[in-house]
């Protein structure tokens, strides 16, 4: 397959990866099902990094360590703009995660709440 090809094909793709998360809503607010935490941690996970010698790929693994603080988990269910019941997973800080019970109303914050809990990564 040619060059223009297959670089069209993945232009492609992309765009319609994109498209298809265009159409997704995240709930913001609505009823906490589940409250979790999870005490400060490490973990330790083995990342590939490819290099390339001449035409042969190569993989090397390299082990890094992950550290993550303590983790107030928010797990909630509300209707996105799409009028569909959705459930949301977020981590938020300790004075919020206290101050709410299973039941409660709960109201997604951009500035105190995230998605991904947040780490530091040190290669070993």
């Amino acid at each position: 397959m040619s060059k223009i090809i297959e670089r069209t094909l993945a232009i492609l793709a992309i765009i319609l990866i994109l498209l298809s998360l265009g159409g997704c809503s995240m709930i913001t607010e609505g009823k906490i099902l589940e409250k979790k935490f999870i005490p400060a941690h490490t973990e330790t996970l083995l990342l590939p990094f490819i290099t390339k010698v001449g035409n042969s790929p190569f993989t090397n693994f390299i082990p890094v360590a992950r550290e993550y603080e303590d983790q107030w988990i928010i797990i909630f269910e509300g209707v996105n703009e799409e009028g569909e019941t959705d459930i949301r997973k977020i981590y938020t800080d300790e004075e919020t995660y206290n101050s709410h019970e299973v039941g409660d109303n709960f109201v997604y914050v951009e500035d105190r709440d995230e998605d991904e809990p947040e780490y530091t990564e040190e290669e070993l």
